[in-house]
């Protein structure tokens, strides 16, 4: 390989690594979106004296 060669396939390595880094990010930005929602549901239940469904639809409501 000459030194072109080189150079072309490190920058192909580079992109398919910032390609990778970014899904590994997607994915934990979107558990962490997960766990804040497990927990908002969590404590309007808690602070509720209704069941679970209708505090879903409340939330629901909250949300649009």
């Amino acid at each position: 390989m000459d030194m072109e060669q080189k150079l072309q396939k490190v920058e192909e390595l580079k992109i398919n690594l910032k390609s990778q880094q970014a899904m590994f990010t997607k994915v934990k930005t979107q558990s962490e979106l997960v766990a804040k929602a497990s927990f908002i549901v969590a404590e309007e239940v808690a602070r509720s004296a209704c069941p679970l469904d209708r505090v879903c639809k409340t939330l629901h409501v909250k949300s649009l």
